[in-house]
């Protein structure tokens, strides 16, 4: 894999510290950047999901992406930071076992309509639960002509020492389409996010 041996030149070849390293991907170079940040911390994957490697990087993420993107929706930016926050968010009742039914209309099936409608209130409640807490742990930043930041720090999930406050942050700008490196502001927020600028 070349960002593999990108990685191992930098940090083999050149003497760079690890943590002076960082790793950035844009558009389907989010998934090799994403390989790569789960490589590092495990061996052996080799796909382009991006999705599939979330629980494996324990690195600060910075996800950015522009509402004008007509190549790639700005959803999908919000499903990653949605998968990175997942973990530290109350647990959910599972979604599955509230199956979209038209019940028949009689006296039979009423018992089985109350039992989806007991279950219905769990998921609700708890997806309330999720929500209040989401918006007590992730920090949202307006900034007027640009966009919006979301962000939070995430607590140690394990004993690594470098997983101590880690941030995730996901940039949503009003403006750049699919040319997110070039937008005026985003090189700063890279840099000031990853130590870069002071």
């Amino acid at each position: 894999m070349d960002a593999r041996t990108a990685w191992d030149w930098l940090t083999l070849e050149m003497g760079a510290k690890a943590g002076d390293v960082v790793i950035v991907g844009h558009s389907l170079g989010t998934a090799i950047a994403a390989l790569l940040s789960a490589q590092l911390g495990r061996e052996g994957v080799n796909k382009f999901d991006t999705l599939a490697q979330v629980p494996d990087i324990t690195a600060p993420v910075l996800i950015a992406h522009a509402l004008d993107d007509t190549d790639i929706s700005h959803t999908h930016a919000d499903v990653l930071f949605n998968a990175l926050l997942d973990p530290y968010l109350p647990s959910s009742v599972d979604a599955s076992v509230h199956p979209a039914v038209l019940l028949p209309a009689d006296t039979a099936n009423l018992t089985r309509l109350h039992h989806i409608h007991a279950d219905w209130d769990a998921l609700t409640t708890s997806q309330a639960a999720r929500a209040v807490h989401r918006e007590k742990i992730v920090k949202r930043i307006e900034v007027p002509h640009f966009g919006v930041l979301h962000e939070f720090e995430a607590p140690t999930m394990g004993a690594e020492e470098s997983v101590l406050g880690r941030r995730i942050t996901l940039l949503k700008m009003n403006y750049g389409e699919h040319d997110i490196p070039r937008v005026e502001g985003v090189q700063d927020a890279i840099g000031r996010m990853f130590g870069l600028i002071p």
